[in-house]
């Protein structure tokens, strides 16, 4: 009983580590031309670009909202899954690292995402999260699949208008 009771702790810093040991598949990409049957999503006023895979759903509800998420998953997918979500951040950069780095399981490193530096973090429930300045705000990319290859995919062709 003692070993299955730290099992579950470890498996998640296992895991994390492994992550963060491998090559960053993230990190410095080189971006891919999408496969066939890709669309762009864009939206000029929100300064952003991303590929979406066939027959995936970009639900643009949270638009509506002040952090203005844009969320895209496959069809079938459960509304609790976080495929790739794209939203406005409510606080500054500063602020966000700060509280990051109190918050115990959340392992983050300074990354290039879509040209532009920015902050990734991997927290205790495998979620990825990656925060970058960009036109006076803060966006926030959010994946809980980051190994997915449609989301890799979207991840390395995301691109931010100038």
């Amino acid at each position: 009983m003692f070993h299955l009771r730290w099992l579950s702790p470890l498996a998640i810093v296992l895991v994390a580590l492994a992550f963060y040991a491998r090559p960053a598949a993230f990190a410095q990409p080189e971006a891919a031309a999408p496969a066939e049957g890709w669309r762009q999503y864009h939206r000029a006023e929100l300064g952003y670009s991303v590929p979406v895979p066939p027959a995936w759903v970009v639900d643009e509800f949270g638009l509506f909202l002040p952090e203005r998420e844009v969320r895209i998953a496959p069809r079938d997918a459960e509304p609790s899954e976080t495929f790739l979500s794209v939203r406005l951040a409510d606080r500054p950069l500063d602020q966000i690292t700060a509280a990051y780095a109190q918050a115990p399981g959340a392992a983050g490193q300074a990354v290039t995402f879509a040209g532009r530096p920015a902050w990734r973090y991997l927290t205790t429930g495998l979620r990825l999260e990656t925060f970058v300045a960009q036109h006076g705000r803060v966006y926030l990319i959010i994946t809980d699949r980051p190994d997915l290859p449609e989301v890799q995919q979207m991840l390395l062709g995301f691109t931010f208008s100038d």
